[in-house]
Formats: C-alpha cells, sequence, structure tokens
C-alpha cells in the first residue's frame, strides 16, 4: 500500500505505550523503518496514527497477510487518507 498524505490537522486522543512512542520518534528520525511485533502489540494502532502525527508526502505498508492489510486500509480511510 502507499499512502498519500497531506498534513492532517488533527485532534486525536490517542495512548500510546513507551514502545509506539519509541517507533513514532523513530520514524521522525530515519527514512526507513521497520516496525516488527507479536500479536497485539500494537504495530496497526502505532502505524494508523504515523500518517497523522508526522508530515510526509509518502509511506509504504507491508502486511503479513490480506487481513492485517484491510484492517489498516480501512483505519486510514477512516481519518481521511488516500490509499492505493
Amino acid at each position: 500500500m502507499t499512502i498519500k498524505s497531506k498534513k492532517n490537522v488533527l485532534n486525536l486522543n490517542i495512548n500510546l505505550d513507551e514502545d509506539q512512542v519509541q517507533a513514532m520518534k523513530t520514524v521522525k528520525t530515519y527514512d526507513k523503518v521497520l516496525i516488527h511485533a507479536g500479536p497485539g502489540a500494537g504495530k496497526t494502532t502505532t502505524i494508523t496514527y504515523i500518517p497523522t502525527l508526522i508530515e510526509f508526502k509518502r509511506m509504504l505498508y507491508l502486511a503479513f497477510n490480506v487481513n492485517a492489510a484491510a484492517e489498516l486500509k480501512k483505519r486510514f480511510h477512516r481519518l481521511g487518507l488516500h490509499v492505493n
């Protein structure tokens, strides 16, 4: 999936744990980041909000399976982000 985002001005009430906050900081610092963790670790939640909190033009998301990709695509659409 390629996600294109304009600068989003959203008032989000998000509770991120320490690892998720570190992932956000890492994405801000580096051009390429791999987020890899076990089931239920919050990967989808973290990835969902990266385009809303950090300004960039494109993001590539690779999922382990079709269900994970479909769930993230639904979440991006709910936030008004363009996905193709």
